[in-house]
């Protein structure tokens, strides 16, 4: 069965559904005043411009495709999942749904771009979309919104729309969704100042870090740690720098750490649906902390900015990974304001290593493999732990060489 007529099929599944209960609150009651039915209508308009607002957003915005029709999908289940109540049914919709049209058209395409750093030759012909299915899908979501609203008013216009645009994220990929005021605020109080690194001596002359996740004091507490170890062995001899469990954290803190131990080259490439998305962040020799050997450790659960630095240390021949192969989350998200505090919360760029290849889904392998027995040890027992054992091995070898 073709997905447009999949789709079809969901939207007048969603409208029977609805239909079943059937009642009209106020209206039906004979309650509904001019002052209610102007608010009323007030509201809707209100939930338009936001589905819209935010359709458009995502659209020029969102990493790597925003497809109208998994956008449209997701919609249909955000209603399903957050509006319980019914409404009366139409054949309104029936003659006019599922008109996306995903068709690539060649006008869409340079078949002549050639495979460098320019921005469009980034993205498959399968990532191109057709404006008149970008104009379709939009359509199709205001019209399927205001029969909705019109047909359900003991329902918060607002809180369709809201059902909507979250529905739309979360069918692009699990990482977006749509925050309410109180998960916005809770996002913008929760930036901690707490220290993210733990470091000892493992013996003298060689340091170990462990850099639990990124926050705004990380690069500061690295230098700090780094200064506290030399302090120790006067100068460091080697450094075991643990990046297991580290789910990252800021994007800017993981591209500092990566630049503390780079002279020169390239840290990351990022990519995203505009030019002003699509960058090469580059080492800077003055930051640089030293040329002592580093191990670096790595697991599945090692994610996002540590796979940043993993990957940089490793295609600039800066440590040698071991462990396992990482988790493979190469794609970052942003936070748009909307109206009434509400936010947009979408993937918009995607990590790309120094040597071009991308980070989601793949992740980073490790010049040696070290299986993963158990959790990383506290910071007391840290020279019981078996990988960081292996480490030390490692290190000491490199400096009898």
């Amino acid at each position: 069965m073709k997905k447009g007529a999949f789709l079809f099929i969901q939207i007048l599944i969603l409208i029977i559904l609805f239909s079943l209960g059937c009642t009209t609150g106020e209206r039906a009651s004979g309650k509904w005043d001019g002052r209610s039915r102007t608010n009323f209508f007030v509201q809707i308009e209100q939930g338009v411009g936001f589905i819209v607002g935010s359709y458009d957003i995502i659209v020029d915005n969102y990493y790597p495709c925003a497809r109208p029709e998994k956008m449209l999908a997701g919609a249909i289940q955000g209603i399903r999942e957050d509006n319980k109540a019914s409404f009366s049914t139409s054949t309104y919709l029936l003659a006019q749904r599922a008109r996306i049209r995903k068709e690539t058209t060649s006008s869409d395409i340079d078949h002549n771009a050639e495979k460098d750093d320019s921005h469009t030759s980034w993205f498959k012909a399968e990532d191109r979309i057709s404006e008149k299915a970008t104009a379709d899908a939009r359509e199709t979501l205001i019209e399927m919104y205001r029969f909705i609203t019109n047909n359900q008013p003991q329902c918060s216009p607002m809180a369709i729309a809201c059902s909507m645009v979250d529905g739309m994220l979360r069918g692009l990929d699990s990482y977006s969704a749509l925050l309410t005021p109180e998960a916005y605020n809770t996002l913008k109080d929760t930036i901690t100042r707490m220290s993210s690194i733990r470091y000892t001596a493992v013996s003298p002359g060689y340091g170990y870090i462990r850099i639990i996740d990124f926050n705004v004091n990380t690069t500061h507490d690295m230098i700090e740690a780094i200064k506290s170890l030399q302090a120790t062995g006067l100068n460091l001899k080697g450094l075991i720098l643990d990046l297991r469990d580290n789910r990252g954290g800021l994007f800017e803190q993981a591209i500092a750490v990566a630049d503390l131990f780079l002279k020169h080259g390239i840290i990351l490439r990022i990519r995203g649906r505009n030019e002003r998305n699509t960058k090469i962040f580059r080492a800077h020799p003055d930051t640089y902390q030293g040329d002592y050997p580093i191990i670096a450790l790595i697991n599945s659960a090692s994610a996002s900015g540590s796979e940043i630095v993993a990957g940089a240390l490793q295609d600039n021949d800066r440590a040698v990974l071991t462990g396992e192969r990482s988790h493979g989350k190469g794609v970052a998200q942003t936070v748009v304001p909307l109206y009434n505090n509400y936010a947009l919360k979408f993937t918009f760029i995607g990590y790309f290593r120094p040597n071009g290849a991308e980070i989601q889904g793949r992740g980073i392998t490790p010049d040696i493999v070290i299986r993963y027995q158990n959790k990383p040890l506290s910071l007391p027992h840290i020279t019981k732990d078996h990988h960081v054992q292996r480490a030390f091995e490692i290190l000491k070898k490199w400096d009898q060489t």
